[in-house]
């Protein structure tokens, strides 16, 4: 090896000597500086020298430096210095993150004025509940997420920024990484489970808590067996809460049972015997799952619906509306339990039964006259709707719904070439384009005969 070859790994080998390194930053070859740059145990004072030499000197301090102060094994004492001397932002950013930095220099960065250098302090599980409370103080969102994401994170910390829902609605991200944090008390984890509905992005709250080992018994049954776990229409809570160490064994033994009824409620093979036993299940999530598979008959979607009016369980009424829904537009149903939920209170389903291939005449008259939008739009684009009615929802005041009788491969002639001259731009070109339509396919049978 030959002397400069010595040199250069002298320039990189961290045992050398500050001293030794600090003469050899000054050697002509550019190489031996480029190692000195890079070396960890290069002095400070030497690095800011070689930084301000050259470019591509600089980019090696910088980095070298950040490798320094996120080293856990970095002496308290150089992570000071760094903090002082070096205003790079990723040599503070790096500070601040190191759990090894002293107390005293993580309170100075807590005050500086990137923003991002006390968003990291804020993470550091050596950073003070005074200092945390001090940056909290700030009232920005993204502090409030840095601190929950802190391992350390004290419960009553944790509490608080729960609290704060109320005068934050935009800390969502906040409340979930708390529901997920290893501090968070019980009595707060079955807060947020309860609170979860009323929040948006609520099921991801729910996620963490079902899973939270201190999540408490009572909450993990209530989140499984409550309305908690049935607002959800495509997802449920019960196979996170059954995988939880803290719930009791009998309620997981149950639960497993209950998920187990569910997968051959959405099962498309299951045999109609077992699909119709199923349809007297006393679980909601059964039910519903029913409801939504599409082999479902007829007879077992009757009793769902008798099911969901039963005077026992109107206090989830909230939540059986998904199940009327399902009932409603399902290829099965029979027209006689159509025309009844063509009364039901909730608008989506009355729209869903104005939609369905199966609704009877007179219950699309019904829902022809109907306030709500929605449901008068699909009696529009229905192709069961008698042409008459037609007729009358063709001047309909929202336009919305004159474009599905546009649309509506029944409707008469006569009553396109009334919508052909529509107020509304979108109505009339719509129109004119099916006329046009029309008459193609007129000329084309024509010439076929």
């Amino acid at each position: 090896m030959s002397n400069m070859d010595d040199l250069i790994a002298a320039a990189k080998n961290p045992d050398t000597a500050p001293e030794r390194l600090a003469e050899l930053a000054e050697h002509e070859d550019f190489w031996v500086r480029f190692g000195v740059a890079g070396n960890p145990s290069t002095p400070l004072r030497t690095l800011t020298i070689l930084a301000a030499e050259d470019a591509d000197f600089a980019k090696t301090v910088f980095r070298n430096l950040f490798a320094v102060a996120i080293d856990p094994n970095t002496a308290p004492e150089k992570l000071a210095e760094l903090a002082k001397h070096h205003d790079g932002f990723d040599v503070r950013d790096g500070v601040a993150q190191n759990p090894n930095t002293p107390l005293h220099v993580l309170a100075e960065l807590a005050e500086h004025g990137d923003f991002g250098v006390r968003y990291t302090v804020a993470q550091n599980p050596s950073t003070p509940l005074h200092i945390l409370e001090r940056l909290l103080a700030e009232d920005i969102a993204s502090i409030a997420d840095s601190v929950a994401m802190n391992p350390n994170a004290p419960p009553e910390l944790l509490t608080m920024l729960v609290d704060w829902e109320s005068k934050f609605s935009e800390f969502v991200d906040t409340r979930i990484l708390v529901a997920k944090h290893p501090n968070t008390p019980p009595e707060l984890l079955a807060k947020l489970a309860q609170t979860a509905l009323n929040s948006e992005r609520g099921y991801e709250i729910l996620e963490e808590v079902a899973v939270n080992p201190r999540t408490p018994p009572d909450a993990l049954v209530g989140m499984a067996y409550s309305e908690v776990a049935e607002y959800y229409e495509d997802w449920s809570v019960r196979a996170l809460v059954v995988k939880n160490p803290s719930l009791p064994q009998e309620v997981a033994t149950r639960l497993v049972a209950v998920l187990q009824r569910e997968d051959a409620a959405k099962n498309p093979d299951t045999p109609p015997e077992i699909l119709a036993e199923l349809a007297h299940d006393e679980d909601f999530m059964v039910r519903l799952h029913l409801a939504k598979n599409p082999h479902t008959p007829p007879e077992a979607l009757a009793v769902l619906l008798r099911m969901a009016r039963n005077p026992r369980n109107q206090h989830m009424d909230d939540a059986l509306h998904f199940v009327r829904r399902a009932i409603a537009g399902h290829p099965n149903t029979p027209p006689e339990v159509l025309a009844e939920l063509a009364c039901d209170q909730d608008d989506w389903v009355r729209h869903d039964v104005g939609g369905n291939l199966h609704t009877p005449p007179e219950s699309l008259v019904l829902l022809a006259n109907d306030t709500s939008q929605p449901t008068r739009f699909a009696v529009a684009g229905n192709p069961n709707t008698p042409p008459e009615i037609l007729a009358r929802l063709a001047s309909d005041k929202d336009n919305g719904v004159r474009c599905s009788v546009v649309e509506n491969p029944r409707t008469p002639p006569a009553v396109m070439t009334i919508l052909a001259a529509d107020d509304d731009a979108y109505v009339h070109m719509l129109a004119q384009r099916r006329l046009q339509d029309h008459e193609l396919d007129y000329r084309q049978l024509k010439e076929e005969k």
